[in-house]
């Protein structure tokens, strides 16, 4: 007798380790899910210094043109708006507004192929005084913008 009774204690404990996996699984999977979670957002993050760090570059690079270039940046001849900008660079013996064209060409043609939907703008505030905002689409619908002030 005491074997049934062995034998019916058995049957009570059947599944219970399947269920100790199942359990197992489904914490690891969340676990998982979590880390990639986490990845991505690091990711996007990642990208998104990248881009900001490009347009510090870029707002660095004509603000040294423009020092470069002076008496065309202390007359405001640097100020200009988002958007496209006309006209053609120079290629050799340039005079200080030829060269001025050229750099915001140059500039404008950089903002777009080195950050998505690139754009800039230079306001003169006067007294050497220029703000260089730079926007860029983040691909969220969001439009970070950096904003640099300079000194001539």
């Amino acid at each position: 007798m005491p074997l049934t009774k062995q034998s019916t204690n058995m049957n009570k404990q059947l599944g219970v380790g399947m269920l100790e996996i199942l359990i197992s699984l489904l914490v690891l999977s969340i676990g998982l899910l979590g880390l990639a979670s986490m990845q991505a957002t690091g990711l996007k993050h990642n990208r998104n210094a990248y881009f900001r760090t490009q347009a510090t570059i870029l707002a660095d690079d004509i603000s040294d043109r423009m020092r470069a270039n002076l008496p065309q940046a202390q007359a405001g001849a640097y100020a200009t708006a988002y958007g496209v900008v006309t006209g053609t660079a120079c290629a050799s013996s340039c005079t200080p507004s030829a060269i001025k064209t050229t750099d915001i060409l140059q500039w404008k043609t950089s903002l777009t192929t080195q950050l998505p939907s690139g754009d800039g703008k230079i306001v003169d505030n006067g007294n050497d005084n220029f703000n260089i905002t730079i926007k860029w689409s983040d691909g969220d619908n969001n439009t970070p913008e950096l904003t640099l002030g300079v000194q001539l």
